[in-house]
């Protein structure tokens, strides 16, 4: 155990680390594969990049020359394929479902698109540097998905929500008047080329929803193009696409889908229909193309419909609230409806940010997968994940999510502790059978989770708390004595600056605006990597760190910003939490960051606490090291985290992995393990004051 005491302007600060020392850089993955059970799964192949393993009698294995993370595929001729990502050095759990020849694996991402700022990534009419060029081919548009590749060609069907139609010239710029081929009146229109077709279908995407708002972008013209380009890339009418078309009655017909001998129906709408345009974005009669409505009754009736003659429906609804991660009532209206119906799943988009899952005993909802691959640059936009189904003779008998960060609009894989922050998104905000397990959302419908607890004491400072984080997978389920406890999650998650990302491993850290060179094992605080921000008499500007993007806050709400900050004798850097009006323009608050005192490696600890004002609606903490008079100046900068803290009241989850403690008491924290999973110790692995 590392102990670390500090004093600051405020009366003291204090650092302890509980958890495992700092993890050397292997050279191999290892791991288990193990079955629903628990039970080892020997003679599985597992293969990762270009290592291959067979699995001994424990069900464990070693690959060797892996140097970063990366995916790894298990296979076996009794099982479903399982893939997920794994990090050198740090064990793999392969978890894999029995195949009986009666069981089929359902895969589903969030929303895609191929258009706007793909083309032009600061939208200043230049697209030059763009990840698309205009005229780009198949092979352009499917690397956009290569990062997720080894995931998506995982299941017997993956579908996505498309929202986009797909057209000849889909980029125009933006300082200009809007084309006359794109809807006149919408706020945001946007297309994408022909191309992007192929490319998911190459990519391994097998259907696409179209009953969304984004479609009829193009108007009716771009609707025949769209399901032109679908046909021309393996996307055929009646299996490869739903949710839209030419005609009122087009766009409600079904997509059914034959899988080992299996009928899978697929029906959607949209709840955002345009009806406040003079041209709406929905399909009317026989005159005019578009999404189906989403009409209650309606989608019960075609529900109803499709059971009788499908063994699983999935149904997907298109709505609510953008960038909100519980679903609108509207949503839960329409949801309740298709599962009375008969609707074995229920997928919904739309908010573009990730959501939590529901299970009623028989049918599953996801509120909201998020973006799969999307142009935008909101904070919370940049976590998704991928939802696999398994169902065996018409009834769900698995569900998990592979965790997924979108970075340059494009989707990676992710381990570590970003995957278990995108993790307890998933299994977090809705009461249910729903665990973390090793960096992945896992469902428990069985009720097979061994309950793994531990009272710990907690005492922290009677004015200003004392913060702990909870252990990976691990969440407090009671907490008892004189004092005061509140929970809260990192809006910033990515403050550890860690390389737990598949295809990064080139010095850089995910969502940080700095060069690669300043990133490294030699300026972190705990783990692997952590940042330098470093000026010399002879440079001229400042050096500045903040994440890429703003997180969103909410008015009013509680934030605390901590970490830890190593400085040279020249720096004089300025450390400051910016608040903004907006997601974009400059701040309108500042709020300076106090710095205490050095422990024996040079390392201070900070902490900043703050209510929102009112009027503000996004906040990044913000590192400046100016030029020194003489020599060179240096500061270190690791453990990055940006609290929001939730009402008092708030039912205790898997969502809240970190405490504010006022006073003292004695909390319970809960891990739920599944059959076979490693023993961990449900305990808080830091605390700060």
């Amino acid at each position: 155990m590392l102990t670390i005491v500090m004093a600051s302007g405020c009366g003291g600060s204090h650092y302890e680390d509980a958890g495992p020392p700092p993890r050397r850089v292997e050279a191999s993955i290892s791991g288990q594969v193990i079955g629903l059970d628990g039970r080892a799964v020997a003679g599985a192949d597992v293969v990762a990049a270009e290592a291959h393993a067979v699995t001994d009698g424990q069900g464990r294995f070693r690959l060797t020359g892996a140097h970063a993370v990366q995916w790894v595929t298990a296979r076996h001729p009794r099982f479903l394929s399982r893939t997920r990502t794994a990090i050198p050095g740090s064990p793999v759990l392969l978890r894999l479902t029995p195949d009986d020849g009666a069981t089929i694996s359902l895969q589903f991402g969030g929303d895609v698109m191929f258009g706007r700022r793909f083309y032009d990534r600061n939208e200043d009419g230049m697209t030059l540097d763009g990840l698309l060029h205009p005229g780009a081919g198949v092979i352009a548009h499917e690397s956009l998905l290569q990062g997720v590749a080894p995931l998506l060609g995982n299941a017997d069907v993956t579908a996505v929500n498309l929202e986009t139609p797909l057209i000849p010239s889909p980029h125009y710029n933006p300082l200009k008047l809007r084309p006359d081929r794109f809807h006149a009146t919408k706020e945001f229109a946007f297309a994408s080329a022909p191309e992007s077709a192929q490319a998911l279908r190459r990519a391994g995407i097998d259907v696409v929803d179209l009953g969304n708002n984004h479609l009829f972008d193009a108007r009716q013209r771009g609707i025949r193009q769209t399901l032109a380009a679908l046909r021309r890339g393996g996307f055929r009418a009646g299996s490869g696409h739903f949710g839209a078309g030419r005609t009122e009655r087009e766009a409600q017909q079904p997509a059914i889908v034959h899988v080992r001998g299996r009928s899978i129906a697929f029906t959607g709408c949209t709840t955002i229909t345009g009806d406040d345009q003079p041209v709406s974005y929905v399909a009317a009669g026989d005159a005019k193309g578009g999404a189906a409505r989403c009409d209650e009754h309606g989608l019960a009736a075609r529900v109803a419909a499709l059971r009788r003659r499908n063994e699983v429906v999935v149904v997907m609804v298109h709505g609510g609230y953008e960038y909100a991660r519980a679903p609108s009532p509207n949503i839960r209206r329409l949801s309740r409806a298709a599962r009375t119906a008969g609707a074995t799943l229920v997928i919904n988009h739309h908010p573009h940010v990730v959501g939590g899952l529901s299970w009623d005993g028989s049918a599953l909802t996801a509120w909201t997968l998020g973006n799969l691959l999307f142009d935008q640059d909101v904070w919370p936009t940049f976590q998704s994940y991928l939802l696999t189904v398994d169902i065996r003779r018409g009834r769900v008998i698995r569900a998990y999510a592979d965790p997924l960060m979108l970075e340059d609009y494009r989707p990676r894989g992710i381990a570590g502790g970003l995957a278990d922050h995108v993790a307890r998104e998933a299994a977090g905000r809705e009461p249910g059978p729903f665990v973390v397990e090793d960096g992945g959302m896992e469902s428990d419908l069985g009720r097979r989770a061994q309950r793994r607890q531990r009272r710990v004491r907690l005492r922290g400072r009677a004015r200003t708390g004392t913060l702990f984080q909870l252990a990976p997978g691990s969440w407090l389920s009671g907490f008892s004595g004189p004092g005061d406890v509140r929970l809260g999650s990192d809006l910033l998650w990515v403050g550890s600056f860690e390389d737990e990302d598949v295809e990064r491993g080139n010095g850089s850290a995910a969502l940080w605006g700095l060069s690669p060179a300043s990133f490294g094992r030699r300026f972190a605080h705990r783990g692997h990597v952590g940042a330098r921000i470093e000026r010399s008499e002879s440079s001229v500007h400042d050096r500045i760190l903040t994440p890429a993007h703003r997180m969103l806050v909410k008015p009013r709400s509680r934030l605390s910003l901590v970490g830890m900050v190593r400085i040279s004798a020249a720096a004089r850097p300025r450390l400051t939490l910016n608040l903004y009006p907006n997601t974009r323009g400059p701040s309108t608050v500042r709020r300076r960051v106090r710095l205490g005192r050095r422990d024996d490696r040079g390392w201070r600890a900070f902490r900043l606490d703050l209510a929102v004002p009112a009027g503000i609606v996004a906040a990044a903490p913000y590192f400046r090291l100016s030029p020194p008079a003489r020599g060179r100046a240096t500061v270190d900068v690791d453990d990055i985290a940006l609290i929001q803290w939730v009402d008092p009241r708030a039912r205790p989850s898997l969502l809240y992995d970190w405490l504010l403690v006022k006073g003292r008491g004695i909390g319970t924290v809960r891990h739920d393990a599944l059959p076979g999973a490693p023993a961990r110790s449900p305990g808080p692995i830091r605390s700060l004051r």
